[in-house]
């Protein structure tokens, strides 16, 4: 398992689920970062590619929704616990499974 840190955003660790742009909170490439470490990791380890999932709490089940959207290719499945769908016209050419929790 890797626990990756969001960058800090007023005082509290953060995960921008967008691509980097002019209206966003944070101007940080996350899914070049996550990408990248994932990247490394197979470089360096053993790693079924077929079996790397993408989970998150809040925020960052916003950003597993991000990654789903932006970044599927990498992704077995995504679960989201608490964390809000994104809402845009952009659709990932990877279809990927989805497990959403609320409550």
């Amino acid at each position: 398992m890797v626990y990756p840190q969001g960058s800090c955003l007023d005082g509290q660790s953060n995960w921008n689920p967008y691509l980097p742009g002019a209206d966003n909170k944070s101007n940080t490439d996350y899914f070049g970062f996550i990408e990248s470490l994932i990247g490394k990791i197979s470089g360096e380890h053993n790693i079924d590619s077929e079996r790397i999932y993408a989970v998150g709490y809040s925020n960052r089940g916003m950003f597993s929704f991000g990654l789903a959207l932006h970044k599927s290719e990498l992704f077995a499945p995504i679960v989201s616990v608490s964390g809000t769908m994104l809402n845009c016209d952009h659709s990932s050419f990877h279809q990927i499974p989805v497990i959403t929790i609320n409550g």
